[in-house]
């Protein structure tokens, strides 16, 4: 069993990029099943012979007696969970584990009512075949080392990472009655990285967070190289969130992608947020940090806005299939939002997903200098209007046009968006 973990792992390191057309060569490949296969056999109560911990035997770091047990209860109009917080067990477990030591949390629905702070200078191999209850609490946080090499933690989540429950429904009709869940009440953040790198994050199903996902740059410094592949990650205010909490700081080359290298999904309020630092930063401007060749590589469904990207932000990749149906697609009015103004930019994106861009989402912009590449482009969804195209220096959208458009079409374009015939 050891061993064929391990094999996983090692699977887990394939991941590369296709180089077979002009623009495949920015999609991820996916890993093989025996991966997959492998880690699924996992029997929390073979942990002795894994070399792992199974935070079941930390039950004298309990307070009050309290035994470590799966009892999480969720009651209807309720938003948190009720049962015993194994927070303290899990962070024994975690102190107590060798180097190259597996956590274990089985299967079950577990409360942690405190957050998980990593240790900065020892890795953590965690896997979690259960769910877990945050109630409105953050979950995972991984800070930078102390003085060390990168710690390169790998978090495997099968289950369910809960922060708060019984959201209401997030449909187009919620969402037109104003009835939808209040994403702006949600500040909980489900895995937060801060100035740290290298780390490996598998999440099944995240819900219930203001942020499924965040990666922050602070104090001059920032996060780089971590990846997050996920299955769903489902209501929450943010999907992915990129972040400079000073205005002078970094979050460069993270890369997204869905479950072992297959399909990934948000829906929920916004899938993904660049924030630059949003007041006077040191030098006077604004919307400040640096944010350079990340990727995103998933299907968006089901969301009120698809992307929000604010600051200096150069080289991202957008391999997004956008769900370009009306109920089951984007419910907001400007769901894309690339900044195109001085003094930061949204500088040279590549679009590369494989489905559609609706004219009507890109009236605020998708940035300078940058490359559609294989995604049709429609007018209002019924008129095809290029599959190629570029941006210009002023943030205009030029569309390579290969067959003819109506007049009547051409004269509804926004502003910002010419064809080249």
């Amino acid at each position: 069993m050891k061993h064929l973990f391990f094999f996983a792992l090692f699977c887990l390191g394939t991941l590369f990029l296709s180089a077979q057309a002009a623009f495949r060569e920015y999609k991820s490949r996916g890993i093989p099943n025996t991966a997959v296969d492998a880690l699924a056999q996992i029997d929390p109560e073979d942990a002795a012979k894994m070399d792992a911990l199974n935070i079941t035997g930390f039950s004298n770091f309990m307070p009050g007696g309290a035994k470590v047990v799966a009892d999480a209860r969720v009651f209807a109009n309720e938003d948190t969970a009720r049962g015993t917080d194994v927070s303290p067990a899990i962070n024994a477990a975690i102190k107590a584990a060798r180097k190259g030591q597996f956590v274990i949390i089985g299967p079950g629905d577990w409360v942690i009512s405190t957050p998980i702070d990593l240790p900065p200078n020892k890795q953590v191999n965690l896997i979690c075949t259960g769910n877990l209850h945050f109630n409105k609490r953050d979950g995972f946080r991984i800070v930078a080392p102390t003085g060390g090499p990168e710690p390169q933690h790998h978090l495997f989540f099968y289950g369910s990472l809960i922060g708060s429950e019984n959201l209401p429904k997030h449909t187009r009709a919620t969402h037109d009655a104003g009835m939808q869940p209040k994403w702006a009440e949600m500040k909980n953040t489900a895995v937060d990285i801060t100035n740290c790198s290298k780390n490996f994050v598998l999440i099944n199903r995240a819900e219930g967070f203001g942020n499924a996902v965040r990666i922050n740059g602070e104090k001059g410094y920032g996060s780089e190289e971590n990846t997050v592949s996920f299955q769903f990650l489902y209501k929450n205010a943010n999907g992915i969130t990129l972040r400079s909490v000073d205005g002078n700081s970094y979050v460069d080359h993270n890369k997204f992608i869905g479950f072992y290298g297959g399909q990934g999904r948000i829906s929920g309020g916004l899938a993904i947020h660049i924030d630059g630092y949003d007041k006077p930063a040191h030098n006077g401007e604004r919307y400040n940090g640096a944010f350079r060749s990340n990727e995103f590589h998933f299907l968006v469904a089901q969301v009120d806005s698809i992307v929000v990207a604010n600051g200096d932000i150069t080289e991202p990749l957008f391999d997004i299939t956008i769900e370009g149906g009306d109920n089951t697609g984007v419910f907001g009015a400007d769901p894309i939002q690339m900044r195109s103004e001085a003094p930061n930019f949204v500088r040279s994106p590549k679009y590369c997903g494989n489905g559609i861009l609706n004219t009507k989402w890109l009236k605020k912009g998708l940035g300078v200098n940058g490359v559609i590449m294989g995604v049709p482009v429609y007018f209002d969804n019924y008129a095809l209007l290029g599959t190629t195209g570029k941006t210009d220096a002023k943030g205009n959208l030029i569309i390579d046009s290969k067959n003819a458009v109506p007049k009547a079409v051409k004269d509804k374009l926004p502003k910002n968006i010419r064809l080249v015939e």
